[in-house]
């Protein structure tokens, strides 16, 4: 329930989603929650089966077909993905990566109906995917 209070709350790190939990302690027994740690989240993390997320996801997939229908739940569906592009550190200072490596990273929204890319954005190399996501103006 904690790591997807987090994912909803666009929690950015198992410190900062702690932090929110605790903001909101005395109303955590709604969720059939206590106080939870830190080291208690990661150590759920690394022993979890991502069979949990995977079935949680279609679960919510599938309600989600039943109370807009199937077609436009498929319609909406768009495909989210990075590539990141070293460049040489002598000719690209500005796009600082790394002690000795320069990059760029190169965020595409593809739409899989319409078999294209409908948006792109290149930002430093250093920039998470999430971060970039949540700026991208075409959510």
């Amino acid at each position: 329930v904690a790591l997807l209070v987090g994912q909803l709350s666009g929690a950015s790190s198992l410190r900062g989603l702690v932090e929110q939990l605790d903001v909101q302690s005395r109303r955590l027994y709604h969720l059939g929650l206590k106080p939870v740690r830190k080291s208690t989240l990661a150590d759920a993390n690394q022993k979890r089966s991502t069979l949990v997320y995977y079935m949680l996801f279609f679960r919510l997939l599938s309600r989600l077909a039943r109370q807009k229908g199937l077609r436009e739940v498929i319609t909406q569906v768009q495909l989210i993905d990075s590539t990141t592009i070293s460049l040489c550190q002598s000719r690209y200072q500005w796009a600082h990566f790394r002690k000795n490596k320069s990059g760029v990273k190169i965020h595409t929204v593809y739409d899989p109906n319409a078999d294209t890319p409908i948006y792109f954005e290149i930002t430093d190399a250093r920039v998470s995917d999430g971060r970039a996501i949540s700026q991208l103006s075409v959510f």
